[in-house]
C-alpha cells in the first residue's frame, strides 16, 4: 500500500498571532499498526511534500474487511513533540488498485475532539495505491517520483497598498507591511518557501498605507493546474522598531486562473494610466486643427469681364513639411451621418440592434455578479419597457455601467481569525474569519520577465497626487422607518479616510423620501484613502440616533478606469458598456 502525499493548503492554527508562530507541518500515516512520516516543512500553512510512503503488509482478500488508512497532519514543535492539526480517514476498499501512481484528488481535513464536532481544518492532495502480490523487485525498487512537470515562470506582483485596516486587539496600527510567500520545492533559487516583502509604510495613513512597489518572484510552476501552488499574502505591523511584528490579516491568492497555460486563464487587463493625458492631447490637437479647417486660405481668380464665363478658382494652401511636396489635397470625406441617413429605417434598425447587443452583454455580466437586472430576449426592444425617456436613461446608465466594469486593479479581502464564545453557558468556542481590510494590487504570472514592457505605467503609479472629491447627494428613497409614527428623520454622515462630515443639524423631518441636495468636498490623495462611506442616520432628540443604511464607494476603482476618466470631459449622457 503506497500513500502518495502531494500537498496541503489552508491549514488552520489556533494561536497564530505573529510571524514566529507559523507551524512546521508534517504528515503521519497509520495503517495496520505501522506509522510512516514525511519530512516537516518549515513555517507554512500550505506545505508541498511530494513524498510517497510505502507499507508492506497483508490485507484480507475482501478489502471491505481491511482497516482504514489514517492520515494525520501534525505540527512539529520539539524534537519528539507534535500537535494535532487535522486528519483524513479513507477505507482501503475505496483505494485504487493500480501499478502506476493514481491521479490525486483534493480531500477535506477535519479536526475533532471527544466533546466537539468535527470542523474543517484545510485540504489535502493525496492518492492511495494498492499493489496486489508484489514481487521482490516491487519491494526493493525505489519509489517513483511524484513531482509534477514544471516550467519556469515569473510571478509579477504590483503592491498598491492596504485599505481600511482594523485595529489589532485594540492596538493601533503603526507601520504595516505585506509579505508574499510562494511555497514550492521547485524554485529556481533552491528555496523551499520563497518570500518577498514590501517596505513598512504609514503614508498617507497607517490604516490606508501605500506601498507602491513591484515584486518579481522567479519560480517553477507545474504544468498541470491541479498542482498549482497558492500565493499567501500576510499583513504584519512593525512595532517597537521592528522587534515586534504581530500578524494583522492574511489571505490566499489562487494561481490556478493566472497560469498562462491554464484552459481557464484570464489575461490581465492592462490599465493605461496616461489615458486621460492622451485624451486631453487629442482634444487640444483637434481644437488647433479645427480653426484651420474652418478658415482655409482661398484665392479667387480675376474675371475677364463676362459674368457668364466668370470662373472662380479656389485653392487651399497647405504647410510644407520640408520635402517640397506638401500635403496632398484629398477630396473632402464626411464621416458624419447625413440627415437623410439618420431617418433611414434600415439605419435606425441597425443602430437599435447594436445598442441592444451592448445592453444584453452588460446585463449578462450583471446576472453573473448577482445584480438584479434581467433581460429575457437580446433582440427585444428594451426601450418599450420604460414609460419615459428619463426612466430609460436612468435604467440603462446605472445597472449596465456598474455591472460591466472590470478593473485591472484587483481588491483582495483580508481576514483575521477570531475565537468567539456563543453563550455563557457553553464552554465550546467557535472560530470565525472576520474581514479586517483590503489589499489592492495586481498579481500576474508571466513566462518572461516584464522588463522592457511592464504591465502598467509604474512611474505614474508611484506619484500620488492631491485631488478634490465632490459628493453631490440629491435624494434618498424608500428609507427604513425608525420612529413609532412609521417615518424617520434622516440625515447624512460621510467618511473618507480621517475626514468625517456629520450633517445631523440639517436633518429632514418625518420623511422616508428626503431631498438633500447637498454638496460635500473632501481633500484626498490617489492612491490613498479610497473608501468613501455615505451613511444615513435617523435623528432622535432623546437617546442615541439609529442607523438606517450605508453605501461605500471605492474612488480608486473609478479613477483607474479610462472610461471613468473620460466621462468628466463629456456632457451627461447614457453610456452603453
Amino acid at each position: 500500500v503506497r500513500v502518495h502525499i502531494f500537498q496541503c493548503k489552508g491549514l488552520v492554527v489556533d494561536d497564530l498571532k505573529s510571524k514566529g508562530t507559523l507551524p512546521d507541518p508534517l504528515v503521519q500515516v497509520h495503517f495496520n499498526g505501522v506509522t510512516r512520516k514525511t519530512k516537516p516543512r518549515s513555517r507554512t500553512l500550505d506545505p508541498l511534500y511530494y513524498e510517497s510512503l510505502q507499507f508492506d503488509t497483508t490485507i484480507p482478500v475482501k478489502a471491505e474487511y481491511a482497516g482504514e488508512v489514517w492520515i494525520q497532519v501534525v505540527n512539529k514543535i520539539g524534537f519528539n513533540t507534535v500537535k494535532y492539526m487535522g486528519e483524513y480517514r479513507v477505507p482501503l476498499a475505496k483505494c485504487t488498485k493500480a501499478s502506476t501512481v493514481p491521479y490525486p484528488s483534493w480531500v477535506p481535513l477535519t479536526k475533532s475532539d471527544l466533546m466537539d464536532d468535527a470542523v474543517a481544518a484545510g485540504q489535502l492532495l493525496v492518492s492511495v495505491q494498492i499493489i496486489e502480490h508484489p514481487t521482490a523487485e516491487d519491494r526493493t525498487a525505489a519509489l517513483p517520483s511524484i513531482v509534477p512537470e514544471c516550467r519556469e515562470a515569473y510571478v509579477d506582483i504590483i503592491a498598491l497598498g492596504v485599505r481600511n485596516l482594523k485595529n489589532n486587539n485594540l492596538l493601533h496600527i503603526q507601520n504595516p507591511f505585506v509579505e508574499f510567500e510562494l511555497t514550492g520545492l521547485n524554485s529556481t533559487s533552491g528555496e523551499n518557501n520563497i518570500q518577498r516583502r514590501t517596505k513598512a509604510s504609514h503614508e498617507p495613513t497607517s490604516k490606508n498605507a501605500n506601498f507602491l512597489e513591484r515584486l518579481v518572484i522567479p519560480t517553477r510552476l507545474p504544468i498541470d493546474i491541479l498542482f498549482a501552488p497558492q500565493l499567501v499574502l500576510k499583513v504584519y505591523d512593525s512595532t517597537l522598531a521592528g522587534l515586534h511584528q504581530p500578524l494583522i490579516a492574511s489571505c490566499v491568492i489562487d494561481l490556478t486562473l493566472k497560469l498562462p497555460w491554464s484552459p481557464s486563464y484570464e489575461p490581465p487587463q492592462q490599465q493605461a494610466f496616461d489615458y486621460h493625458i492622451d485624451a486631453a492631447k487629442k482634444r487640444s490637437k483637434q481644437r488647433r486643427v479645427q480653426p484651420k479647417a474652418e478658415t482655409p486660405a482661398i484665392e479667387v481668380a480675376p474675371s475677364n469681364g463676362d459674368s457668364k464665363d466668370e470662373k472662380h478658382v479656389i485653392t487651399e494652401t497647405h504647410d510644407d513639411d520640408g520635402t517640397g511636396i506638401g500635403v496632398l489635397a484629398l477630396p473632402a470625406v464626411s464621416f458624419e451621418a447625413t440627415d437623410e441617413s439618420k431617418q433611414d429605417p434600415a439605419v435606425l434598425h441597425q443602430v437599435q440592434q447594436a445598442h441592444d447587443r451592448r445592453l444584453f452583454a452588460s446585463v449578462q455580466d450583471a446576472k453573473k455578479k448577482g445584480q438584479v437586472y434581467f433581460v429575457s430576449d437580446p433582440n427585444a426592444m428594451v426601450s418599450s419597457s420604460f414609460t419615459s425617456p428619463d426612466d430609460q436613461a436612468h435604467a440603462l446608465d446605472s445597472p449596465a455601467y456598474y455591472a460591466g466594469r472590470d478593473w485591472w486593479l484587483k481588491s483582495y479581502a483580508l481576514f483575521r481569525a477570531h475565537t468567539m464564545i456563543p453563550s455563557l453557558f457553553r464552554k465550546k468556542k467557535t472560530k470565525v474569519q472576520v474581514q479586517t481590510g483590503i489589499f489592492k494590487g495586481l498579481v500576474v504570472v508571466t513566462l518572461k520577465p516584464q522588463k522592457t514592457n511592464p504591465l502598467i505605467d509604474f512611474v505614474s503609479l508611484t506619484d500620488p497626487q492631491p485631488y478634490e472629491v465632490r459628493v453631490y447627494v440629491l435624494k434618498a428613497a424608500n428609507l427604513q422607518p425608525k420612529d413609532r409614527n412609521g417615518l424617520s428623520d434622516p440625515y447624512l454622515r460621510l467618511t473618507l479616510g480621517k475626514t468625517k462630515v456629520n450633517g445631523r443639524a440639517a436633518y429632514k423631518k418625518k420623511t422616508l423620501h428626503p431631498d438633500f441636495y447637498k454638496c460635500y468636498v473632501f481633500d484626498t490623495t490617489i492612491p490613498g484613502p479610497s473608501q468613501l462611506a455615505i451613511q444615513v442616520w435617523d435623528y432622535d432628540r432623546m437617546g442615541t440616533d439609529d442607523f438606517i443604511g450605508e453605501t461605500v464607494i471605492d474612488l480608486e476603482d473609478r479613477w483607474y478606469h479610462n472610461m471613468w476618466q473620460d466621462i468628466g470631459f463629456k456632457h451627461p449622457q447614457v453610456i452603453y458598456i
